[in-house]
């Protein structure tokens, strides 16, 4: 494979006898080549070995070859003739891609999968009646029943082709970049025109459709800048071009499929279509009738000589790249119906140009313009109901940024690489978040959603409006503790949705709701090397005074509870006790015999010191407190959310301070330089804390000494003793 991959100065080349493989990508991109012998023997041309030879005139294939893989001669444009032998038994997908000068193809009589009958000069598969390359002097012979993908794909130099009565299906890509294709009958038999079936087919001027179509993939007349009419055949019963509009419609849904300088969009039209007028030459105006909704992704794209377009307030989404190259549009005026906008939808239009730097809304959509300064805190204006796609994209600088609760859809790479963003809230109203919205926002730590129902919220993807993603797109990338928090009660329903821990590995958990009161706990993260422990707080927020709680506390694995501590809120009068009643599972209970309140209203109530071993996975792991019940000085029980907090367990060794992965001097040099304000910049807090006290200071710089002492002494002590054993 990849022999001579991309030797552009090799001319000629003689394989010698005894190979029986060209490999894949062996010869490609060798521009230069103009001859190669082939010798008898060889089995298998492996996918894409010539591809690229573009200066390869001629080429023989001998009887051994049963094999000729995809993409095999694609790009061989200076290729006149291709015999393909008996032999050959298998011919992959775009073989002859891109041929642009071939003339003659001939397949051998004997050949028992492929045929060029009636010396049609094509390539036909025998058993399905398909024709799976042709080529500027092809005859379509009567029997074939179907025109194979990229058949004539890249065939530049034909300029006209008749398609018998007995085709029924045109596939993909099929005459793809035939750029000198002026005119083209479509037969009625013909039932599907893939995808991209007739895509990059400037010179073609009409379209006619016959009624037998029930079939028109996307992006099928894409290109054909050079269309002037288009028509379907009024007993059609899936598609029309009513009114002579000249345009291609979907006759159910209203879509405007393909369209021309001539078009005029008439009524009952609710979308414009992906790539409908795409490279439209001669298009100067266009009016968008009312009852439009969407304008899809690369609409309009590059119709250069388009200066005025009417857009009316029925219009709702403008898909990405809509209007991107028109260079020329001058008259353009976006309506506050507008509520979503595609990414680089205006991309070198006035509309965007004339506008200054900094937040701009289109419609009611918002967008960020040019370069962001650093620390930058953005408040979206109340009333928007969209940010577009890719709005702040690559703004490094954005550090906060407040979503009024009017926002319904927040468009594909909207925050992309925010690395300065750290935490964001999410409005109820919110409808579509996009794909890769949030991708690689890699300090996001805490999401606040506010959506009470997930299950409404739609994910349209990154690349095309009419599909959709999951979460996980939207978020992938954010920090690896980020952590979700929802609705109470609605935790369940977000992970039904698709907003799982695999993507808030910080874990996700619902925000404090009592109806009539405001009584919850907190519990905070916390940091531990391996075989230490940790003291953490659990705070209490009470709106009525609370006597009494129990609790559940779930620690992973390798972790255990090893104290239940009251702080000073709890009162002299309290007392508290646990118990564990599972592997990881402990029960705690606080109460007070006189049935005294708890002080304040809030702040830590209990310190929960725990454990954890050499077997620790170091990792970041959830501790969660559940079957939280919390009891009022009248005896009534409240029954709150439970919590998540983070642990992240370091396999840091103790007394490396300076994080080099040693003990030594340096360490406590570092904790010394910490004690005076100026540590080291790789400096390891929770390593320094030498004796476990939860504090650093001059005594743990001291243990640091005694370890490295202690460690001396035993070596020597060591040496001592194997020399009393063996004086030698």
């Amino acid at each position: 494979d990849c022999a001579f991959y991309d030797c552009d100065g090799l001319t000629s080349v003689n394989i010698p006898e005894g190979v029986t493989s060209i490999g894949k990508y062996a010869f490609f991109g060798c521009s230069s080549l103009t001859s190669i012998n082939i010798p008898e023997g060889v089995i298998d041309i492996g996918w894409s070995a010539f591809s690229g030879c573009s200066s390869l005139t001629s080429v023989s294939i001998p009887s051994s070859v049963t094999s000729i893989g995809y993409y095999a001669f694609s790009g061989c444009s200076s290729l006149t003739s291709v015999s393909i032998p008996s032999s050959v038994t298998g011919i992959g997908y775009y073989a002859f891609y891109g041929c642009s000068s071939l003339t003659s193809i001939k397949v051998d009589a004997d050949n028992p999968i492929y045929d060029s009958r009636d010396n049609c000069n094509a390539i036909i598969e025998t058993c399905s009646n398909t024709l799976i390359a042709g080529c500027q002097n092809t005859a379509i012979p009567n029997t074939v029943t179907s025109i194979g993908s990229s058949a004539f794909s890249g065939c530049s130099s034909l300029t006209s082709i008749n398609i018998p009565e007995g085709v029924t299906s045109i596939d993909y890509r099929a005459f793809d970049g035939c750029s000198s294709l002026t005119s083209i009958n479509i037969p009625e038999g013909v039932t599907s025109i893939d995808y991209r079936a007739f895509d990059g087919c400037k010179s073609l001027t009409s379209i006619n459709i016959p009624s037998s179509v029930t079939s028109i993939g996307d992006l099928a007349f894409c290109g054909c800048s050079s269309l002037t009419s288009i028509k379907v055949d009024a007993d059609n019963p899936i598609y029309d071009s009513r009114d002579n509009c000249n345009a291609l419609i979907h006759t159910e849904s209203g879509k405007l499929i393909a369209g021309c300088k001539n078009t005029t969009i008439p009524s009952g039209v609710t979308a414009i279509g992906l790539y409908a007028f795409n490279d439209c030459d001669g298009l100067t105006s266009i009016d968008i009738p009312n009852g439009v909704t969407r304008i899809e992704r690369c609409a309009f794209e590059g119709c250069s000589e388009l200066t005025s377009a009417t857009i009316p307030n029925s219009v709702t989404r403008i898909g990405g790249y809509a209007f991107s190259g028109c260079y020329n549009l001058t008259s353009l005026s976006i309506p506050n119906s507008v509520t979503e906008i595609g990414d680089r939808a205006f991309q070198g239009v006035d509309l965007l140009n004339s506008q200054e730097d900094g937040l701009v809304y289109i419609g009611r959509v918002v967008l960020y313009k040019g370069s962001m300064p650093e620390d930058t805190d953005i408040t979206i204006k109340e009333g928007t109901k969209g940010i577009a796609s890719s709005a702040f994209s690559g703004c490094t600088g954005l550090t906060s940024i407040i979503i009024p609760n009017s926002v319904e859809s927040i468009g594909n790479n909207a925050f992309w690489g925010c690395t300065g963003l750290t935490s964001i809230t999410l409005p109820n109203n919110i409808k579509n978040i996009s794909g890769n919205a949030f991708w690689d926002c890699n300090q996001l730590t805490s999401i606040i959603s506010e959506i009470e129902d997930p299950s409404t919220i739609s994910h349209y993807s990154a690349y095309d409006a009419s599909s959709y993603t999951t979460p996980s797109d939207a978020f992938y990338g954010v920090a690896d503790a980020c952590q979700l928090t929802v609705p109470y009660g609605t935790r369940d329903a977000y992970i039904a949705a698709g907003w799982t821990e695999e993507i808030f590995k910080g874990g996700i958990v619902e925000a404090p709701y009592n109806p009539g009161t405001d009584n919850y706990l907190e519990i905070s993260d916390a940091e531990v090397l391996k075989g230490r422990s940790v003291s953490i707080p659990v705070s209490m927020r009470n709106s009525e005074p609370i006597t009494a709680m129990q609790l559940e506390v779930a620690l992973p694995e390798n972790v255990t509870l090893a104290e239940c501590l009251l702080t000073d809120r709890a009162g002299t009068d309290h007392a508290a006790s646990f118990r564990q009643k599972s592997n990881g599972n402990y029960q705690i209970t606080v109460f007070s015999m006189s049935n005294e309140n708890m002080k304040g209203s809030e702040g830590a109530v209990l310190e929960l010191v725990v454990e954890t071993s050499e077997e620790s996975a170091a990792d970041h792991h959830a501790i969660i407190l559940k079957n939280i019940e919390l009891t009022t000085e009248d005896v009534v029980a409240i029954r709150p959310y439970d919590v998540y907090a983070t642990l992240i367990v370091s396999d840091m060794k103790v007394a490396d301070a300076n994080g080099d992965g040693k003990i030594s001097i340096t360490d406590a040099v570092a904790i010394a330089g910490y004690l005076l304000e100026n540590p080291p910049r790789s400096f390891v807090q929770l390593a320094a804390d030498v004796n476990g006290d939860g504090s650093i200071t001059i005594t743990d710089a001291v243990a640091v000494i005694d370890m490295i002492l202690n460690d001396e002494a035993s070596a020597k002590a060591r040496k001592t003793a194997a020399d009393m054993l063996d004086p030698q």
